[in-house]
């Protein structure tokens, strides 16, 4: 599989959720991320774009759509803090 095909299929899912962050009441549609919302065994290294895009597909279920702002929030990040760059999935 290319890497455009990961782009495609990202593309495709981010389609699916809605288009825009599914924290209530956010419709940002900018630097969108998957977030677990339940575990899928995607640990370390594996949480790469093209791992995660894989991932989501497998476990759809098992994720949610959300900002930059609330993937950090939900996480347990303050506003402002420095995110782990492995929880951008925004390439």
């Amino acid at each position: 599989m290319t890497n455009q095909w990961y782009r495609e299929k990202r593309k495709q899912l981010i389609q699916i959720f809605g288009r825009e962050c599914n924290a209530p009441g956010c419709h940002e549609t900018e630097g969108l991320e998957f977030a677990h919302i339940e575990e899928t065994g995607l640990k370390g290294e594996g949480r790469g774009f093209n791992a995660r895009v894989l991932d989501v597909l497998h476990n759809i279920d098992k994720y949610a759509l959300l900002c930059h702002k609330h993937h950090g929030e939900y996480d347990g990040f303050l506003p402002g803090d420095d995110l782990p760059t492995d929880l951008n999935t925004s390439e």
